[in-house]
């Protein structure tokens, strides 16, 4: 009884599936039967794309018994692989349209990607697909990055060397991944061997992103072996491709890269020569010598106790006090006696400038020859420096010893061995203030200034003379607030 019972159910399936077949065929071989075909590959579909381009497709479709498209429905999706027919849903990367014709911004990762277009006639429920592949190019290998906060969040934007402007890059590549604000700093760094990076600070927070994609890759928190609590890192900087810092809270963090095998993070805070952890950094690490041999590989400023500390060795580094100044010694390495304002390497290798300032505002410039055995070079009152009480920003000529500082919307010349304001002051518009400086060392002559009017971000793009005087070469507009800026090459 049970062998006839199965019998019957596999003779009743044999039927319904012939029915089904037989019934698909007469509608294939309907002479009514509306055939879709779908051609994209004759549309010029480019074969490579850069990044943030927009790709626009016109495919042919055609119809064996419609003149009209108003029974047909589109779908543009991306794919990764080959298997586009009868997969699962899960395998789309991102459906990117619904219109006949694609219109789509490219906000990809490089590499090799295929657009597929789903043509379906919505009466008979039949589907035609064409298809191409397209590589997608990085557009942003060469240009100024600009970082800044809009809207109460964090992205960056792009400047290329033509001068098109890309915005929002990078919150189009990470949406899921936001920048908190306030945000402190952008570094990028290019290694003489290795893999280069980009690092964004916030107050409270920090990412690296790949150099080429700008994809966040790392929270910074994550490349230390215990992250430090409180966690805000105020100043991140590489020395060579030897020794990473991060200044946290007011500590000292430090990564040591060389010839030895493993992974390699920050460690704990250092501590200072005498007093230990009871310091508190300045935002800056400046290098002095070469970090192999000394004598002063980096200097750190401790302003709580008010003197400079320096790198033994880059590869088994601790922090030491500098040796007792000569009598003839233009200031005392150990014992400044002045509030650090800004720190940066000088127009000559191995050159640091360092603008400071007492209890009752007057400014000093300090230089520090890190492969001196005794490093305090000169030591000046800034008394013929109008403004810098109310400076907004410094930055350090590459080709001069000279500094650029600006207080609102004028900017001025200091030259260090004179003490003295080159040429005029040179002013942008009124109700603009600058926001931040800086020089490319691949090309010195070039100078991008940010500034804010409390609604718009604006660069201009300055020209520095021989001397270095400045003029506007080029301007653009329509940022966010930019709080720092980077060359990527």
């Amino acid at each position: 009884m049970k062998r006839f019972y199965g019998l019957c159910l596999f003779g009743l399936f044999i039927w319904l599936f012939s029915s089904c077949e037989m019934e698909n065929d007469n509608i294939y071989d309907n002479a009514n039967f509306n055939e879709v075909q779908v051609n994209v590959e004759e549309s010029e579909a480019p074969s490579t794309i850069l990044q943030f381009e927009t790709l626009e497709i016109t495919p042919s479709i055609s119809q064996s018994q419609q003149s009209g498209e108003s029974n047909l429905s589109y779908e543009w999706t991306l794919r990764t692989d080959e298997q586009y027919l009868n997969a699962p849903i899960d395998s789309v990367v991102a459906t990117i349209s619904r219109e006949r014709d694609l219109q789509y911004q490219v906000n990809l990762t490089t590499g090799d990607w295929k657009i597929v277009l789903r043509v379906t006639d919505d009466n008979a429920g039949v589907t035609a697909t064409g298809q191409f592949f397209i590589t997608v190019q990085n557009q942003f290998s060469e240009g100024w990055l600009l970082l800044e906060e809009k809207n109460e969040m964090g992205d960056l934007s792009i400047i290329l060397p033509d001068g098109n402007i890309f915005r929002n890059i990078y919150s189009s590549i990470n949406p899921d991944a936001p920048l908190e604000t306030p945000l402190r700093q952008l570094v990028v760094t290019n290694f003489s061997y290795g893999v280069d990076e980009i690092v964004i600070l916030s107050e409270s927070s920090g990412v690296r992103l790949d150099y080429n994609e700008l994809l966040k890759v790392f929270d910074l928190q994550d490349l230390f072996w215990e992250t430090p609590v409180p966690f805000r890192p105020e100043y991140h900087a590489w020395h060579d491709a030897i020794n990473g810092w991060v200044i946290n809270n007011g500590k000292v963090h430090i990564q040591v890269r060389g010839g030895f095998p493993g992974e390699t993070k920050y460690g704990a805070a250092m501590a200072f020569p005498i007093v230990g952890d009871d310091y508190h950094a300045a935002p800056f690490v400046a290098q002095g010598s070469n970090p192999y041999d000394g004598p002063y590989p980096a200097v750190i400023y401790d302003e709580q106790g008010q003197y400079f500390v320096y790198l033994s060795i880059a590869l088994s580094p601790t922090l030491k006090n500098f040796p007792p100044a000569p009598d003839d010694a233009p200031f005392d390495m150990n014992n400044v006696g002045l509030d650090m304002v800004y720190m940066e390497i000088g127009n000559t290798e191995n050159l640091i400038n360092a603008i400071m300032k007492d209890d009752s505002d007057e400014y000093f410039m300090l230089q520090i020859q890190g492969d001196q055995a005794d490093p305090a070079r000169s030591y000046r009152v800034m008394d013929e420096a109008p403004e810098i009480a109310d400076h907004t920003a410094f930055e350090t000529s590459k080709t001069l010893d000279r500094v650029y500082y600006s207080a609102g919307n004028t900017i001025y010349l200091y030259d260090i061995p004179s003490g003295l304001i080159i040429g005029s002051p040179f002013s942008l518009p009124g109700g603009e203030s600058v926001t931040a400086m800086e020089i490319s060392s691949l090309d010195p002559t070039v100078m991008l200034v940010t500034t804010w009017d409390n609604s718009e971000g604006r660069v201009y793009k300055l020209a520095l003379s021989g001397t270095g005087e400045m003029s506007i070469s080029n301007e653009y507009e329509g940022f966010g607030k930019i709080i720092d800026l980077a060359y990527k090459n």
